[in-house]
């Protein structure tokens, strides 16, 4: 990690405390931001000894939201199956690494404009003769995935009809240790996370991203109905972050 990126994550946990500090003088609400086990990172950066977000791009997101409607921010680890019942029963007030489309819940919770981008590539040896402009060239590959992950719908029919054999595991991580022993033929990522966590490897320059896109994700935030902040100044905030680059500072600091 980065000199820089330490400092810039030094520098909002300073900011969460007084922050903190200053909302329990002033009586300022609690804005709870959910983060699960599923979210990779740098999506969320769990504290190894207390088990807790520690930084991450929901963490950095989570701070400055809270900051611009005047609430003490808070996170708390929800399961992906039990998110979006907690958003709506208001044990979390924001979740903000989802679509509407991934819930059927989606009606019942309120939503912000897109705040990023993201997309999923597949990513082989560099030493592997496979090129990958076209679907059709993955017939008959082995392809590393995250465990209970939904693809694309073009993925997942040729996984169905066995033209693709999916191999799924808990982690990316895992998912470039299986391709490094030649254990899956490629694997799909997202480029923003394939990139953070080439850094930490020692055999970085053993890997490749091919140009098939999978998938291309808006990532929004969702709020909860019962949040103690209003809705309209949630979506408003959350809109402004995108719209001066908050959000693509916080990005940029974790390629």
């Amino acid at each position: 990690m980065s000199f820089n990126v330490l400092l810039s994550q030094l520098r909002l946990v300073i900011c969460s405390v007084c922050l903190s500090a200053e909302a329990l003088a002033e009586g300022r609400p609690q804005l709870v931001v959910a983060y699960g086990s599923h979210n990779a990172p740098p999506i969320a950066i769990v504290n190894e000894s207390s088990g807790e977000i520690a930084s991450g791009v929901i963490y950095d997101m989570g701070l400055e939201l809270a900051a611009r409607v005047g609430a003490t921010p808070a996170f708390k680890l929800i399961p992906r199956k039990r998110l979006p019942f907690s958003l709506i029963n208001g044990d979390v007030h924001v979740y903000c690494e989802w679509n509407p489309a991934w819930t059927a819940q989606a009606d019942k919770l309120f939503w912000s404009e897109p705040m990023y981008t993201s997309s999923d590539h597949f990513m082989v040896r560099v030493d592997s003769p496979i090129s990958l402009t076209h679907r059709d060239n993955l017939k008959g590959l082995v392809i590393g995935a995250i465990r209970g992950f939904k693809y694309s719908p073009a993925l997942m029919a040729a996984v169905s009809q066995g033209h693709v054999v999916r191999v799924d595991v808990n982690s990316n991580q895992q998912n470039i240790d299986m391709l490094a022993l030649k254990r899956v033929d490629a694997i799909i990522i997202e480029k923003f996370i394939s990139g953070y966590l080439l850094k930490g490897r020692e055999d970085s320059g053993a890997f490749r991203i091919e140009p098939l896109v999978d998938d291309v994700k808006d990532r929004y935030c969702s709020f909860s109905p019962k949040t103690p902040v209003s809705i309209p100044n949630l979506q408003k905030a959350a809109a402004a972050m995108r719209a001066d680059g908050t959000i693509e500072k916080i990005l940029q600091r974790y390629r």
